[in-house]
């Protein structure tokens, strides 16, 4: 029984690290921050919107194959925008290394969406 539970417990921890990928992220507030929001309320912007204020920078770095790297880099940047109140993501253009390194990072700046 309690080799069965070891092994639940070391089979749960490997899962949430192959999930969780290779991502590491920050962020600095240089604006007013908010309550946290949850991580799928903060959308991502190529253009401003119309009315906003600037919360911070974010930036979120990854490894792994093209797809895995770039989902788990999002999730990463939405994490880090999300635990300042930011609602949206100004995108900054995205930098990917060589394809020895394969690590993409994204950055830009975490804003509130005003209504």
């Amino acid at each position: 029984m309690k080799k069965r539970i070891i092994a639940s417990i070391f089979t749960a921890l490997a899962a949430v690290a192959i999930l969780s990928g290779c991502a590491s992220g920050s962020h600095v507030v240089t604006g007013n921050q908010h309550q946290p929001v949850p991580t799928e309320a903060v959308q991502l912007y190529q253009v401003a919107p119309a009315h906003y204020e600037i919360i911070g920078m974010v930036t979120a770095k990854a490894r792994g194959s093209r797809q895995r790297r770039m989902d788990a880099a999002v999730r990463q940047l939405k994490h880090q925008a999300a635990v300042m109140g930011a609602n949206g993501i100004i995108m900054n253009p995205i930098e990917t290394a060589g394809l020895t390194d394969r690590k993409t990072v994204l950055s830009g700046q975490a804003i509130f969406v005003l209504p």
